[in-house]
This record gives structure tokens, sequence and C-alpha cells, in this order.
């Protein structure tokens, strides 16, 4: 008997990760991910220079911190399922309520909270980013 030959794949297998530092090839920016409303949204926004007195677990950084989520989450119907404050990073876990308002929640929170964090502290930057990705 002669031996069969496995099935063709006719699909690529989805890749796992889109975003950040994949971005910068030709390659990573031809489709992006779409988004659902129907899944919900890991979300992780990590910050090397949240340590210290800048670290989103102080008791003024946690507060700006839960207002800021909670406020933009409304303004931008995204439901926020939970939260972790782990000191120089967030887990947001999001559930999308219109797909088009998902990058101005992420711009706008991401923003604020920079800014805030710092102005609070009195600290500058110095040509350094404040978000890692």
């Amino acid at each position: 008997m002669a031996k069969r030959n496995p099935q063709l794949k006719l699909f690529k297998p989805n890749e796992m990760a889109f975003g950040g530092t994949l971005m910068t090839t030709r390659k990573g920016r031809s489709q992006p991910r779409p988004l659902s409303t129907k899944h919900t949204i890991h979300l992780v926004l990590k910050s090397s220079i949240a340590t210290g007195e800048l670290s989103f677990t102080r008791a003024k950084n946690r507060e700006i911190v839960e207002r800021s989520i909670d406020s933009f989450a409304k303004k931008y119907f995204v439901a926020v399922l939970r939260v972790a404050n782990v000191g120089n990073h967030l887990h947001i876990h999001i559930k999308l309520g219109r797909r088009h308002f998902y990058r101005s929640f992420i711009r706008a929170l991401t923003g604020v909270l920079a800014k805030r964090i710092l102005r609070i502290n009195g600290a500058k930057l110095s040509g350094k980013k404040f978000w890692d990705y």
C-alpha cells in the first residue's frame, strides 16, 4: 500500500501577536487584527519609569489611575471587567461597546495617565517615553 500525503493546509495559521515592535516591518503593517465587540481584550500598559514615587500603586497615583479608567470607559463605551494594578504596569480586561472607540479610549487613557502622574509628582522625562510600547 502506498503512503498517503497529509492534507495540504489552505490557510496560514493565525499569528498570536500583534502591535508594538512587530509593526516595524512592512509585513507586520499589512492587515490590522480586527477588534471584536463580542470578545474581551486583555490590555497591558507597561511603563519602566513607573517606579518609586511614580509607581501606579502609590496612593495618589492609584486614585488617578482608577478615576481615569472609569471616566474614559464611560465616555468611550468600554466595559471594564477587571483591573490589576501591579506597580509598573496595569492589566486591564475590557470589552468594547463600539469598535471604533477603541483607539480614542487608548489614546486618552495613556495620555492622561502619563501627564497626570508626572505632573503630580513633579517629575520630568528628559527625552524618555513614559510607556514602553
